[in-house]
């Protein structure tokens, strides 16, 4: 059966997460309450039937691709095939038994889908329709494939983020916020910081040539495997544009930025660098949750293209109508919620739509978001720095000196697309 891909349930995507080597989160089981009042979204209904919506909802949250590279868009079943996905709901409960005894090795993969072969061999005894299309020219020629993002889980050590946790504390200790107590993480600290220091946090892109590992975690060569997997770059560097982000809990921030509207990082590159192609690599530092504030996007909305964007109180985001239009037109489009925690690597397309959450938890919520190019191409804010740093080489403090600069040429204003 090689070439067949056979989507999950909904309700076993939670699990199947939790499962080394698996790659994307969940939808959300219930709308986050707006707090802000940001506009909603009219995501068409998908279906009033209860499993034809785990179906669909699978689609986009949790599609497992057998070898060939062909992704299931759809198990066309009846009402009177219910048994079948019964069947393949308990097939693939047991397949997930089996991994969690299983030791992190590729092995777990391997069984995985064999596992599903055995449902898809199975429907196709039965009669049940099982259709693979092939790829389209776009999708084909998309960085990240036909989904346009990729949750990496745990592919950067404890030992690896442990060195920028403990210069960010150092760095809120001088600015006035020691940690109460030695086991006290960074995003309790950060509370700490705020009531002491309001403004400190908003400093963050100033400090950045003072906090070397920042930079030394994103030219690491581990980023630099993961991003020649999945893009087929043979060499990426860095991007002038990144941020360093502290998204403190609602009740103690009700600022515009408590929360980020739906928008595409295409529209923060100058218009001028023409053609630009970006991945946006996200990486948690602290607990990244729903509740945490954490990244909502949707999946393949990469292939709607640039949309309308304007610059409203809560920063960039896409035309309300622009978005529900779209929307209207593709109702396969539904969003997800990404359950990430540090180690995680969430890489996603620069025309994928995507926004982040109210924090209504009480820690901090810690990331950093990167931009990537290949190795000769625009990087899209040419002349921000001398030169572009490559991942996975050797650096030295001369990316310090890029990242001084950097932040000198951000007192000139800066030329964005979504301001065109």
């Amino acid at each position: 059966m090689a070439g067949i891909a056979v989507l999950v349930p909904g309700e076993i995507a939670g699990v199947m997460t939790k499962t080394p080597g698996f790659i994307f989160g969940k939808r959300p089981s219930a709308p986050q309450q707006d707090l802000t009042g940001e506009h909603k979204p009219a995501f068409p209904q998908q279906s009033p039937q209860p499993w034809l919506c785990r179906l669909q909802e699978a689609v986009h949250s949790c599609s497992v691709i057998a070898p060939q590279n062909r992704v299931t868009e759809s198990l066309l079943l009846s009402n009177k095939q219910r048994p079948v996905l019964s069947g393949l709901e308990m097939l693939i409960g047991k397949s997930l038994k089996a991994l969690e005894l299983q030791p992190r090795q590729h092995r777990s993969q391997q069984l995985m889908l064999a596992g599903l072969e055995q449902v898809a061999r199975g429907c196709f005894k039965h009669g049940h329709q099982v259709m693979v299309p092939p790829m389209t020219v776009a999708e084909a020629n998309s960085v990240l494939g036909k989904l346009g993002w990729v949750h990496a889980r745990q592919v950067l050590p404890a030992s690896r983020l442990r060195p920028l946790q403990r210069q960010l504390s150092r760095w809120m200790a001088d600015s006035g916020a020691p940690r109460r107590w030695p086991w006290q993480g960074i995003d309790q600290q950060a509370i700490r910081l705020h009531h002491h220091n309001p403004g400190a946090l908003r400093a963050l892109a100033a400090a950045l040539p003072q906090l070397d590992q920042v930079y030394a975690l994103a030219l690491d060569p581990q980023l630099a495997a993961l991003l020649r997997a999945h893009t087929a770059w043979p060499q990426a560097v860095l991007s002038p544009i990144h941020n360093l982000r502290a998204k403190l809990p609602w009740r103690f921030s009700q600022s515009a930025f408590t929360t980020v509207p739906w928008h595409q990082d295409f529209g923060a590159s100058d218009p001028r660098a023409d053609p630009v192609c970006l991945v946006t690599a996200w990486i948690p530092l602290s607990p990244a949750e729903p509740r945490h504030g954490g990244l909502e996007l949707i999946p393949r909305s990469h292939h709607l293209g640039w949309l309308p964007h304007h610059r409203g109180p809560r920063g960039p985001e896409v035309l309300p109508e622009a978005l529900d239009d779209a929307l209207q037109q593709r109702p396969d489009l539904q969003p997800v919620a990404i359950h990430a925690q540090p180690g995680d690597v969430v890489l996603f397309d620069q025309l994928t739509l995507h926004r982040s959450l109210t924090n209504r938890s009480g820690r901090t919520r810690w990331s950093l978001d990167l931009r990537y190019a290949e190795a000769g191409q625009s990087t899209g804010r040419p002349g921000q720095w001398a030169y572009d740093p490559r991942v996975g080489e050797p650096w030295s403090n001369t990316v310090l000196k890029l990242a001084e600069q950097r932040v000198q040429a951000m007192v000139h204003p800066i030329h964005k697309r979504v301001d065109l």
